[in-house]
């Protein structure tokens, strides 16, 4: 159990991450004129000026998948590793993260190929691949809590 509690701290940190991401993100765009120093590279992307704000939409899924992920580990230390609740919890996180690595997927090839390959996004290509990749690994622990849950409760009921 310290190994989840320690993930479930290290998840905790990531979600305070992205809060100061989007607060951060927030002032730079609305309320700061940094940004407008930088108004001629908007020319060149496929949405324009608008282009900043998918991948603040994208983290938003990444985001809500996290707290159902804490959801989950937080349900998992309170009740043991062997729960139903935890295992729904890490199923819609998985949901939300594949969402947002096959969204995030999407759009990176559709800037490559708007952008004649000149802007190559390898990083946030294998950033959504590796999202894609956390969400079958969430399945996967949601499916081995479920059997799990199912042999407890079988092995309880038996004399």
């Amino acid at each position: 159990m310290k190994k989840i509690k320690l993930l479930h701290v290290f998840v905790v940190g990531l979600i305070i991450l992205y809060i100061l991401f989007f607060l951060g993100n927030t002032y730079v765009t609305f309320f700061s004129d940094f940004m407008d120093q930088f108004e001629y590279l908007y020319d060149n992307f496929i949405f324009g000026y608008y282009t900043q704000f998918v991948g603040v939409f994208l983290s938003v899924f990444t985001f809500i998948g996290l707290i159902y992920v804490k959801k989950g580990l937080s349900i998992t230390l309170k009740n043991g590793l062997f729960n139903f609740k935890s295992s729904i919890n890490f199923i819609t996180a998985g949901k939300y993260f594949l969402l947002s690595g096959v969204l995030g997927g999407v759009f990176d090839i559709i800037l490559f190929f708007y952008s004649s390959g000149s802007i190559v996004g390898i990083a946030s290509f294998s950033q959504n691949f590796l999202l894609i990749i956390l969400a079958f690994v969430l399945y996967i622990i949601a499916d081995i809590i479920k059997n799990g849950t199912e042999l407890k409760t079988e092995n309880e009921l038996t004399i």
